[in-house]
């Protein structure tokens, strides 16, 4: 993608999101680390669970580390649009601890900050812009893009450790194909493993 002049229409209207975990966070790789796995998918619902009962009222969300593609995402939106938002999930039942330390890793992580920050389990409210269009999100869960395009938002399933930008430069291309009626918009349909 270097070296590459990015040609994409974003109506200003409709707001990027970003997820964090798989997206901008390395979570991933760290509850591997955690359960002594080398990839997430290994590791057993009995082993997340206590993982999960086990970071739930602490500040693990502050000291995660950026993903290799966190600052080259933000730099590729802001390329195209002169702002940015992020919808993050909470852990359930630890709402508000998880939103206090994720916005504060975004404050103390982020050189380029968002213009809006919502850390909740249901991203769907955000889905339409208040003009009536279709926002965007780039997420790592592709229940949630499934949930997003249900809603009337357009979808890129990105997740850090496995895909590249080129992904998120063609769901961006889709995005601008559908805004301009070139396309027609037709939901995805993504599923995830339930954390």
């Amino acid at each position: 993608m270097q070296n590459k002049t990015i040609n994409i229409k974003i109506p200003k209207e409709v707001t990027i999101f970003l997820d964090m975990d798989g997206v901008l966070v390395n979570f991933f790789s760290t509850i591997s680390e955690m359960a002594g796995v080398n990839h997430y998918r290994k590791i057993s619902k009995l082993k997340l669970k206590s993982i999960i009962h086990e970071i739930t009222g602490t500040d693990f969300f502050y000291h995660l580390p950026k993903t290799k593609h966190a600052d080259s995402i933000i730099n590729l939106i802001l390329s195209i649009k002169d702002e940015y938002g992020i919808i993050s999930s909470p852990l359930i039942g630890d709402e508000k601890n998880t939103e206090f330390y994720k916005k504060r890793w975004i404050k103390d992580n982020l050189l380029k900050k968002p213009f809006v920050v919502h850390i909740k389990k249901d991203k769907t409210e955000y889905a339409i812009s208040p003009e009536g269009l279709r926002n965007i999100l780039i997420d790592d869960r592709g229940a949630n893009i499934t949930d997003w395009e249900k809603a009337g938002g357009i979808g890129i399933k990105f997740q850090s450790d496995e895909d590249d930008l080129e992904k998120i430069l063609e769901g961006l291309l889709r995005a601008q194909n559908i805004y301009e009626n070139k396309i027609e918009f037709i939901p995805q349909k993504l599923f995830s493993r339930e954390m």
